[in-house]
């Protein structure tokens, strides 16, 4: 179990548009990072955090007897009515514990492991080796099912393709990575990078409304309208953040 526990996730840089040269891409995925370490015929789920999530997806169970010995990074994912990873849905799952309200969840909203890199094989540490050798190995796990998969990754002459599929498709962007990259354990390097789609569109703030409980002297949502011609029309509201730095989602 100890070994659960040395890898810490490698994080990618924000960059504000695709790098040219040699670099490989990925969707990026709109789910939780997860590391999956494979042994015995059994799998075990390790947060970003550090903790084991394996009991709320009994449905990634199988992942231990499909794959020989490894440690696997990676992103649980949930999908919607059109198969694109929805956070949303996967909120409802990320908490439970409930032993009846986990098998209820597991076959209402099932969730998927997509395995992108490799740090252990057989309990040899793969992370000093470059991305393009990891990679090999992983692919040649055949991590692949109904509830488990490695994507494909696009080359340096289809990345302009795959940002603008993944735009297209109402994704949340792109990770590019550098070929010859080591896996960098618990540090946001430039050897990967994230870009992300945003969309913009300007509003005018009508008003707000004063938070609750604690929060009551501050200010927890504004109202804002926008624009239709000459008539402007409410939108809803957007939260602030409340004061131990929590976001609070828009309500439509």
């Amino acid at each position: 179990m100890g070994a659960m526990f040395r890898y810490r996730p490698m994080l990618a840089t924000p960059a504000p548009e695709l790098p040219t040269g040699d670099w490989v891409g990925e969707v990026k995925w709109d789910g939780v990072r997860a590391a999956a370490v494979v042994g015995d015929g059994e799998v075990h789920l390790i947060s970003r955090n550090g903790n084991d999530i394996t009991v709320a997806y009994p449905e990634l169970a199988g992942l231990g007897a499909a794959v020989v010995d490894a440690v696997l990074d990676g992103e649980i994912v949930a999908s919607d009515e059109r198969g694109r990873p929805s956070f949303e849905r996967l909120q409802q799952r990320m908490h439970v514990r409930d032993p009846h309200a986990i098998v209820r969840l597991s076959e209402a909203i099932p969730v998927a492991y997509l395995a992108f890199d490799l740090l252990e094989l057989g309990g040899v540490e793969q992370m000093s080796r470059p991305w393009r050798e990891r990679r090999a190995r992983l692919e040649s796990l055949g991590v692949g099912g109904t509830h488990w998969n490695t994507p494909a990754v696009a080359p340096a002459d289809a990345l302009d393709s795959l940002f603008a599929l993944t735009r297209e498709q109402g994704l949340e962007g792109v990770v590019v990575k550098r070929p010859s990259s080591i896996y960098e354990p618990g540090r946001r390097s430039t050897s990967w990078r994230k870009v992300k789609h945003f969309t913009s569109r300007e509003f005018v703030v009508g008003g707000y409304e004063l938070g609750t409980r604690g929060r009551s002297d501050t200010i927890g949502a504004l109202l804002l309208g926008a624009y239709d011609g000459n008539d402007l029309a409410y939108c809803g509201e957007v939260g602030t953040r409340d004061r131990r730095g929590r976001a609070v989602r828009a309500v439509d």
